[in-house]
């Protein structure tokens, strides 16, 4: 909220329009309209709202024209412009303005501009950017949705990043994996990852880790101490998945996995002890024919088809993001949570697939002992 002592401002992420009856905010699609204001007060409070006024000055200028105006009612106005995010508090700005190095605020204006629309959820735009930058992620796998996730973690300001591969790159690969070039052929994709995002991002600390995941134990290493995990490794398919939940379980890290299935990209994410974990989801499958299907695949090691279309990764790559940054702000709602999400190309639909509990006799995160 704000003091008396406060300075307001107009959020300038909102565009101000003034009508013949009173004045309109439009912005994110939005249009909140305050008419029958014929007598002229909610332009003139609009106008005392200038990036100068404090919120005393701004009662007192205001109740002085309008002498049969309360200062309660005047409190009232602002809190609601507030409250609805039309107003940025200016002092708490400046206070924490020093959060970020000068290179950081020139580098992520527009994150700071994107973030300045959610001050209705009394989030302040740099206080958000200084999570994003305090946050420290875990990629599993450099691939094609690897390498969108990698660059985008880069562009938000991720300020620690740690990938993990064991491939080198192939021409086929290069349709959708934008971390490498022709000249990578047959060259190390985590050393290739590694200059280029470097080099994209110098304020950052990404760094890789050359190795094929092969255990719960291997992981749960390679994790430890981060924020967050996001799984899009597929090698070896079905175990790796079951290494990672066990892993991140362990750990008591939130995990986000998002994948290709031909013309579906898929979104799930898991907080240990809170939601169910991967092996809930699949304690909970009751149909026969999803479970035998699930088990042949598993005992088989299928990997699956060879289909991955360009337009349909750096769509997964941005739900993913999407949603890991709703988790590290902790404003709105994470739609993966506990579900798998999916995104049809066929109609540009996203939908919740599946949804499932928390089974309190998991082998993996069930029982007392995991609280």
């Amino acid at each position: 909220m704000f003091d008396q002592s406060d300075i307001l401002s107009l959020n300038s992420g909102y565009a101000l329009l003034q009508t013949e009856d009173g004045i309109q905010f439009e912005g994110s699609g939005n249009i909140t309209t305050y008419d029958d204001d014929k007598d002229g007060k909610v332009k003139t409070l609009v106008q005392l709202i200038n990036g100068k006024n404090t919120v005393n000055e701004i009662i007192q200028e205001f109740t002085h024209k309008y002498n049969n105006v309360s200062k309660q009612e005047v409190e009232e106005i602002l809190k609601d412009f507030y409250d609805e995010g039309f107003l940025e508090n200016t002092s708490e700005d400046e206070q924490y303005f020093s959060l970020l190095t000068a290179y950081q605020h020139e580098r992520y204006l527009r994150n700071i501009g994107f973030f300045q629309m959610f001050t209705k959820n009394h989030l302040n735009k740099y206080i958000a950017q200084k999570k994003i930058s305090d946050s420290k992620i875990c990629l599993l796998g450099l691939g094609g949705l690897g390498s969108h996730i990698a660059f985008s973690l880069a562009g938000m300001g991720v300020g620690t990043i740690k990938a993990v591969e064991f491939d080198e790159v192939e021409l086929s690969n290069l349709n959708r994996q934008i971390l490498y070039t022709p000249n990578d052929i047959g060259k190390s994709k985590a050393q290739q990852a590694e200059k280029r995002i470097k080099e994209f991002n110098p304020d950052i600390n990404f760094s890789t880790v050359e190795t094929q995941l092969s255990s719960p134990e291997q992981i749960a290493e390679i994790i430890h101490g981060f924020d967050f995990v996001i799984s899009v490794a597929d090698k070896p398919r079905f175990l790796l998945a079951d290494w990672v939940n066990q892993a991140v379980v362990a750990e008591n890290i939130p995990l986000l996995l998002t994948g290709l299935d031909t013309t579906r990209a898929m979104l799930q994410s898991i907080v240990p002890h809170e939601t169910g974990c991967l092996q809930c989801w699949r304690d909970g499958i009751t149909d026969a024919k999803s479970v035998n299907m699930y088990n042949y695949r598993k005992e088989s090691n299928i990997d699956g088809d060879n289909a991955a279309y360009t337009t349909l990764v750096p769509i997964s790559a941005g739900l993913v993001c999407s949603e890991l940054t709703k988790y590290i702000l902790g404003y709105g709602e994470i739609k993966s949570k506990g579900k798998l999400l999916k995104f049809d190309f066929n109609n540009f639909t996203l939908e919740v697939e599946e949804e499932w509990t928390r089974n309190i006799n998991c082998k993996v995160c069930g029982g007392s002992i995991h609280g």
